[in-house]
């Protein structure tokens, strides 16, 4: 029995160290992507590494698109002319430089001796580096690292900082003419729709290849210290929020004014546009429709909300939102109304009254809010605060007192 239960330890055990082997191996994958009309080697150490300017093979000798493996790894290989003629061993007058990384029989990524060609289409095939870069990339590499050959003419990048950029490459080898729909197309798969106008891409087309602009710059969105998956973005120094997701995430509906380019919640509104299908509105505009505050962390790259909400019996009270002040309190027209309960309310002395007893408030926004801590007090509704959630819960039985 004790011998029994040690095996079944021990494969419990190889089981989590397996699978934790391999979970790493897949996020340290090593990969080699060369795309020809951008002229660029990106290596892949499971996330991108680098990215490295190459020359590739003429348009009479291309280089050959597909995916491979490395196969060799040299260090001061000679070059065999592919017409015939003598060897040059490894030094100044050898064309592969000083290091040679084969993924096909007589096709490599090596080194040169002319680096003037590098961003050039003028080899025989092969892929020719910078001699410190291919020196880089070679201690980086081993045998059996996948090399994707690719021809992306249209390329969309976003970097760790989130800035995304368009790039639009000639045609070397005369395999692929592109359409601005190729483009709208492009940018839709990247996460990128409606970041460009329809003129916008016609000129960009217009002013010809080897062409990159920015798009726009991503940022991470934070609502209540919860990360919301997707992700705001800013072109000048305007940052917008999709709101849509936030007001889903709030448990709560807002309309779209077409019409005005209007986003509405309860009696409050803000500006709003459509880019790509997603409705979006100013960052700086969240408060105004929703309440709370936001800022922006540039050490993270996060737009930050907090944003306090209500609900009545598990029902999102719009309109008016808490407000945090000592302790958080809700609009007390609003939750009377939606309570049943008749009360009096004095504008010009600020004194709300119910059953005959003066109900403490304090004003926000020129409207008279009630700490949830006086809730049951006066209106017999019990309050839960969730913190986590940054929301007031509030139950009441139904059809209860007058």
């Amino acid at each position: 029995m004790r011998m029994g239960r040690c095996f079944f330890l021990l494969g419990i055990f190889l089981y989590v160290i397996l699978g934790m082997t391999s979970a790493m191996a897949q996020t340290s994958e090593k990969k080699i992507i060369v795309n020809l009309p951008s002229r660029t080697l990106e290596y892949y150490c499971g996330d991108f590494v680098k990215q490295y300017p190459v020359a590739i093979g003429s348009p009479l000798t291309p280089t050959p698109l597909g995916q491979f493996k490395i196969t060799s790894l040299d260090v001061n290989p000679w070059w065999y002319p592919p017409n015939g003629g003598q060897a040059v061993p490894s030094g100044p007058h050898n064309p592969l430089g000083y290091r040679w990384i084969e993924f096909l029989p007589a096709y490599g990524i090596h080194g040169t001796n002319a680096p003037w060609s590098i961003g050039l289409a003028v080899s025989n095939g092969c892929i020719r580096m910078r001699e410190p870069d291919v020196e880089e990339l070679f201690e980086m590499v081993s045998l059996g690292t996948s090399v994707s050959i690719t021809y992306e003419r249209i390329r969309i990048c976003i970097d760790r900082r989130g800035k995304a950029t368009l790039s639009i490459y000639p045609d070397l080898y005369n395999y692929r003419s592109i359409t601005p729909d190729d483009v709208v197309k492009k940018l839709e798969e990247s996460g990128c729709g409606g970041l460009l106008t329809e003129r916008d891409i016609q000129n960009l087309m217009k002013t010809g290849t080897e062409h990159q602009i920015i798009l726009a710059y991503f940022h991470q969105l934070m609502l209540n210290g919860k990360q919301l998956g997707p992700k705001g973005f800013s072109t000048g120094e305007v940052k917008y929020v999709p709101v849509k997701e936030v007001a889903n995430e709030m448990r709560t509906a807002i309309t779209w004014d077409a019409k005005n380019q209007l986003v509405r919640w309860g009696s409050r509104f803000a500006s709003g546009k459509i880019r790509g299908g997603v409705l979006y509105v100013a960052s700086e505009n969240i408060p105004v429709l929703f309440g709370g505050q936001q800022q922006y962390r540039p050490d993270t790259n996060t737009i930050e909300m907090e944003i306090l909400t209500w609900f009545l019996n598990g029902i999102p009270m719009n309109g008016e939102p808490p407000h945090m002040g000592k302790v958080p309190s809700v609009p007390v027209l609003p939750l009377a109304q939606a309570l049943g309960q008749k009360i009096s309310w004095d504008a010009e002395t600020l004194t709300l009254t119910i059953r005959g007893r003066r109900v403490p408030v304090e004003m926000v926004n020129g409207q008279p809010y009630i700490p949830i801590t006086h809730i049951f007090e006066y209106f017999q509704a019990y309050v839960y605060w969730n913190e986590a959630a940054r929301s007031v819960e509030l139950t009441y039985p139904q059809g209860g007192n007058d």
